[in-house]
């Protein structure tokens, strides 16, 4: 009999104990307080952002501003992608349009359907091209410029 006690006794210490090195567990994992961003700015974390989601929609939805944006960056890069379909889904109802530059100077490949007109270019790991001007900087690795002019895509890949 007492055998059994002390058993249960020892299965129950270590299932206590087994339990709350889960909950430690769960609370070091849980994600900071939650928002209405918080999936977004979790995708976003490449950009170095506080707030990436919020810093996003509110440079790109200026409801005055109809022409399309363009998202450039890097051939090759890796959180490409997934950067420029958050960053399209931040901005809708407003068309982005991407173009990933490659090695060389003005190869690119598009995203961007003929005939748009781009009003924003946002630049991903890279600088924007002195005869596009100032870029704002909405971050470490994401510089936004206005564009007045109808350019080719491959001119934004240049240096």
């Amino acid at each position: 009999m007492i055998q059994k006690l002390v058993w249960w006794a020892l299965i129950g210490v270590c299932v206590v104990y087994g339990l709350m090195g889960v909950r430690q567990a769960i609370q070091e994992q849980a994600p900071g307080a939650p928002g209405a961003w918080e999936t977004t700015d979790a995708w976003l974390a490449s950009l170095e952002l506080a707030s990436p989601s919020a810093s996003i929609r509110a440079s790109l939805t200026h409801p005055a501003d109809e022409g399309a944006a363009l998202f450039v960056g890097l051939a090759g890069d890796s959180s490409f992608p997934l950067t420029y379909y958050v960053i399209s889904y931040l901005a809708w109802p407003r068309r982005v349009g991407a173009v990933q530059c490659g090695p060389q100077a003005g190869q690119a490949m598009p995203y961007v359907p003929l005939g748009t007109r781009i009003t924003t270019v946002l630049f991903y790991r890279r600088t924007a091209p002195a005869f596009l001007g100032q870029a704002t900087s909405l971050g470490p690795y994401l510089r936004q410029v206005s564009e007045r002019e109808t350019r080719d895509w491959t001119q934004y890949c240049s240096r």
